[in-house]
C-alpha cells in the first residue's frame, strides 16, 4: 500500500519530519558545543550521524542491506 503524501505542516520543511527524543545531558551539551565549534546546527550534526549509522548517502541511497 502506497503512503499518502504528508500534508505540509507549518514550520516544517517539505520532505522533513519532526522527531522528539530524550538524550543524556552530557551528550546534548557535547553536541551543542560541537555545533558551535563547527559552525553548523545540531540538526545537521544529528542528521549526518544518523546517515552514517544507517549507511544512507546524501541522496537517500542506502549502502547497507
Amino acid at each position: 500500500m502506497a503512503r499518502k503524501p504528508t500534508p505540509e505542516r507549518k514550520g516544517v520543511m517539505p520532505g522533513m519530519r519532526k522527531m522528539v527524543v530524550q538524550i543524556p545531558e552530557e551528550i546534548f551539551k557535547a553536541l551543542k558545543i560541537r555545533s558551535v565549534e563547527q559552525d553548523t546546527t545540531m540538526k545537521d550534526l544529528v542528521t549526518e550521524a544518523l546517515r552514517r549509522y544507517l549507511g544512507i548517502k546524501e541522496g537517500g541511497e542506502s549502502g547497507k542491506k
